[in-house]
């Protein structure tokens, strides 16, 4: 923190509320004129309790994100190619399916296609009785 807490007084909470504030929600400041991290003291708090001033703090801060910047910008680019990549395979897997349902569907067709062409053969060289015979012995699938 920016201050010695050698009391029990709350002034350490202002300071809390300022860094807070100004730091980690600058987009509600845009209404506030002065800019308390602008100072070289905190708001009642002597020169003498104080550790890292204002501006420091939000000199540290500034450091602390620039730094920090190229990481977390890795991190994201890295979570959004998994999950391009997840749904890639996903994608995948299910085009796998239709092509396999789509081949099963083939097959069944060039069997039904056969039975007719044998259906054919033996009507045109037997007869009806000869097809219903036919198709009484052919194994039941």
């Amino acid at each position: 923190m920016a201050k010695i807490r050698l009391d029990d007084e709350d002034k350490s909470d202002i300071i809390w509320d300022t860094l807070v504030h100004w730091l980690l929600d600058p987009q509600t400041n845009t209404a506030i004129l002065q800019d308390p991290l602008a100072s070289t003291t905190w708001e009642e708090v002597p020169a003498s309790l104080t550790l890292i001033t204002p501006v420091q703090c939000k000199s540290l801060w500034d450091q602390f994100k620039s730094e920090t910047q190229y990481i977390i910008s890795q991190a994201t680019a890295s979570q959004e190619a998994y999950r391009q990549v997840t749904s890639l395979s996903e994608k995948v897997s299910s085009l796998s399916d239709d092509v396999t349902a789509l081949s099963n569907k083939k097959t069944s067709l060039i069997d039904t296609k056969d039975k007719l062409h044998q259906d054919v053969w033996i009507g045109a060289f037997t007869g009806p009785i000869g097809l219903g015979i036919a198709r009484l012995i052919r194994k039941p699938e």
